[in-house]
């Protein structure tokens, strides 16, 4: 039997993006003009539409953050509206990938938040079948990674950080599934208190 591998796991929200959503226009003319844009030229743009800006420059950002990571290694990325999930071997990696990503975003003034876990994560299938009337997606994983990164980011804790659930936290000084590095020596977390400790 098959089981599925332990990865280090993050899990990226936008946050604010319900709100934004109910109160502009969604602008889908711009939206795939920006990739378009972002595509062949690299352009940057910054729309009026705080909802179009918001999630453009979200996107934007973590396919940078994705595109340097995986210079250096290997990782799976599943990305889906206003969040993304991104899985890989060691955990600085998954934390470096974090901190660039939430730098970037703060320079722009876009507001996320990170959860990052330790788990098990497997990528089972993805299917994407697109008629001229509409479409069936479907992106099939799951892993215990997957289930502690969405839960530490919605474990209580407000503001714009990166949080380490317990699974993480345990690794830092565990050389075993988290080698020596000089960037695991910077890592700090907080705790997650009442209600939200339990996630």
């Amino acid at each position: 039997m098959q089981v599925a591998e332990n990865r280090a796991v993050m899990f990226v929200d936008l946050l604010g993006f319900a709100s934004l959503t109910e109160q502009h226009a969604l602008e889908l003319e711009r939206i795939k003009g920006d990739r378009l844009l972002s595509l062949r030229f690299g352009t940057v743009f910054s729309p009026d539409n705080p909802l179009t800006r918001a999630f453009t420059s979200f996107h934007r950002s973590l396919e940078s953050t994705i595109d340097l990571a995986q210079m250096s290694h290997s990782l799976t990325a599943i990305t889906f509206s206003d969040s993304a999930f991104v899985a890989t071997t060691h955990l600085f990696e998954v934390v470096n990938m974090a901190a660039y990503l939430i730098q970037r975003l703060l320079q722009q003034r876009i507001p996320a938040r990170v959860g990052v876990a330790y788990g098990s994560f497997s990528a089972v299938r993805f299917r994407s079948d697109v008629a001229v009337d509409g479409g069936d997606h479907a992106a099939h994983f799951l892993g215990t990674g997957v289930v502690r990164s969405h839960a530490t980011e919605i474990c209580g804790i407000k503001g714009l950080r990166i949080l380490l659930h317990p699974s993480a936290a345990s690794l830092l000084d565990d050389p075993t599934p988290n080698p020596p590095h000089p960037d695991k020596d910077g890592l700090r977390y907080v705790e997650c208190s009442g209600e939200g400790s339990s996630n």
